[in-house]
C-alpha cells in the first residue's frame, strides 16, 4: 500500500507502525523516532499514575483501606486501633505524595519531548503523531 502525507492525516486510525516508522525515519531520522516512542510511553505513564493518584484520594476520602496499607496487628483495642488508622492515613498521604512527585517528573519529560517533537516534524503529521499517542494513553493508561 503506497501512502502519502494526505492519505496518512485523512486515514489516522488505519495508520499502521511500520509504515508511520518508515514515513518518520526517511526524513527526519531515527532519533526523531525514538523521541516520539518515548513521548507514547511517557503519556501512557501518565494516565497510569493519574488513575493511582484518583483511586489513592477515594481511599483516603472514603476511608478506604487499600491492600498496600493492610497492616496486620495482633493486639485489638481502641488506642491501638486509632494508632493504625493514623498510621493509615500517613501511609496514604506520603503514596499521593509519592504519585504525584512521580508524575511531576514523567510530565515534565513528555512536555519536553513534545515541545521538541512538534518544533521538528511537519504540523500535519504532527496532528496525526499527537492523537496516535493520545488514542494509545487513553487505551493502555487503565491496563495495569
Amino acid at each position: 500500500m503506497d501512502f502519502t502525507l494526505d492519505s496518512l492525516v485523512t486515514k489516522s486510525k488505519d495508520i499502521n507502525h511500520k509504515c508511520l516508522k518508515s514515513i518518520i525515519i526517511s526524513p527526519y531520522g531515527g532519533d526523531t523516532w525514538s523521541e516520539i516512542i518515548l513521548l507514547e510511553k511517557n503519556r501512557v505513564k501518565i494516565e497510569r499514575r493519574a488513575a493511582d493518584l484518583q483511586f489513592l484520594k477515594n481511599c483516603r476520602d472514603n476511608n478506604l483501606i487499600s491492600p498496600f496499607t493492610q497492616i496486620n496487628h495482633r493486639l485489638h483495642n481502641k488506642f491501638n486501633s486509632k494508632a493504625f488508622f493514623q498510621l493509615i492515613i500517613s501511609l496514604f498521604r506520603a503514596e499521593i505524595k509519592r504519585v504525584r512527585a512521580s508524575l511531576d517528573n514523567i510530565g515534565c519529560s513528555a512536555f519536553s519531548a513534545h515541545l521538541k517533537l512538534a518544533s521538528k516534524i511537519n504540523k500535519d503529521l504532527w496532528s496525526v503523531i499527537d492523537a496516535r499517542a493520545a488514542l494509545k494513553a487513553s487505551n493502555q493508561g487503565h491496563i495495569a
